[in-house]
């Protein structure tokens, strides 16, 4: 009901005496219902992105969440839920749309942190399917399971504090750019799974991704050491990578880089560190100096380009450019689809031109399951429809 709604919404953006639950739905003034039929929601100033924001899960009025009380009108229903261990759904019998009805009547979905032990579960029948397999033991199942290979738009990146003194000169960080040979570093450390990116956009953003970047930064050493002999630091200095331990492809990225860099005289030591430091230390407190990560590719772009946004809390690389907070913030009221598209290209080739991060490539996503397993499709979003998936 339209009570439904702006009970949520309410809840979300923390109006009317509840607590904020959501932080990227802020720009909300108020959310109120004039009949039965209507929901208005009231913006604090234009958002051109915020329809792409509206898509929220709507809750009963009163609805209180507990592990066995998910909300959801949706082909499968929750049918139990073991913290860091496993998610069951049941088909919904209920559903209302019965031509989309689920075809496989339970669902485990099982956490599996350690991807030779989820590789062990495939091979053994305890799972149908798994996910982000590196490339090369994606290669070695594909005679007996079907693999499925395709970019995921998410972008892998170098990135680099550029509040650190040697990172806040731009003739190092442009040499740092041209340094860094992207395919070594694809074939390296994601076996050739991977495309390259100049921005850092994947070329899945369609519309919006700039695909006339790759003259800005492009793989030239002369060029790399003629920008260091023009920066403060001409014989090189010593750099810090922190990586996430549990994540294989950033930490032998990151050794390609270092390697890469020395060329430069820049002499890289590798720090890895748990997730939760990682999360904790770089990406919260920007306590780092550089770092190997990738991030999720989203519906709207403005959540893509917020992190190099000079007063956003979660800007880690402490980005701070005028001309790129002028197109950003133009671009998040603009409502002609062209001019914003074309506010977002500007915000990209800043970031190219200003190199607060190497843009490396959108690693693909290696999906592998059972041969008779069909119906599965891949989104540029982190989504996966079961419901449509069946066996032979």
């Amino acid at each position: 009901t339209a009570d439904d709604v702006v009970w949520t919404y309410q809840n979300l953006v923390g109006l009317n005496g509840y607590t904020k639950r959501n932080d990227k739905l802020h720009i909300v003034e108020s959310v109120s219902s004039p009949d039965s039929d209507t929901v208005v929601i009231q913006l604090k100033k234009p958002a051109a992105g915020f329809i792409l924001l509206a898509i929220q899960p709507i809750l009963k009025q009163g609805f209180e969440y507990s592990k066995l009380n998910a909300n959801g009108t949706g082909p499968y229903r929750l049918g139990g839920y073991e913290l860091h261990q496993k998610i069951t759904l049941v088909k919904n019998d209920n559903y209302w749309n019965p031509e989309r009805a689920a075809k496989i009547p339970t669902v485990e979905i099982h956490i599996v942190s350690d991807e030779a032990a989820a590789i062990s579960a495939l091979q053994s029948g305890q799972l149908d399917l798994i996910q982000k397999v590196t490339a090369g033991n994606a290669k070695s199942l594909a005679d007996k399971f079907k693999v499925i290979g395709r970019p995921q738009n998410m972008a892998q990146v170098f990135a680099m504090n550029t509040s650190v003194p040697e990172l806040s000169d731009l003739n190092v960080r442009l040499a740092i750019s041209c340094a860094v040979n992207k395919q070594e570093v694809i074939d390296g450390a994601l076996d050739g799974a991977g495309d390259i990116i100049y921005s850092n956009f994947s070329p899945l953003m369609s519309e919006y991704y700039n695909d006339k970047l790759t003259d800005v930064t492009p793989f030239n050493l002369q060029k790399a050491k003629e920008y260091m002999s023009k920066s403060a630091y001409p014989n090189g200095f010593e750099l810090k990578i922190t990586v996430p331990a549990s994540y294989p492809m950033h930490v032998n990225a990151a050794q390609i880089i270092a390697s890469q860099l020395a060329l430069l005289n820049i002499k890289c030591s590798i720090e890895p560190i748990e997730w939760a430091t990682w999360l904790d230390q770089v990406y919260s407190k920007a306590n780092y100096e550089s770092t190997v990560i990738a991030f999720s590719g989203k519906l709207d772009p403005s959540e893509i380009l917020i992190r190099y946004f000079s007063t956003y809390k979660k800007n880690f690389t402490r980005f701070n450019n005028a001309d790129y907070d002028r197109a950003f913030t133009a671009a998040e009221t603009e409502v002609d689809q062209t001019k914003r598209v074309e506010l977002y290209k500007e915000c990209q080739r800043i970031l190219a031109e200003q190199a607060p991060a190497v843009y490396l490539s959108d690693l693909h996503n290696n999906v592998v399951m059972d041969k008779k397993l069909m119906g599965y499709k891949q989104f540029p979003v982190s989504f996966y429809n079961v419901a449509e998936m069946y066996f032979d």
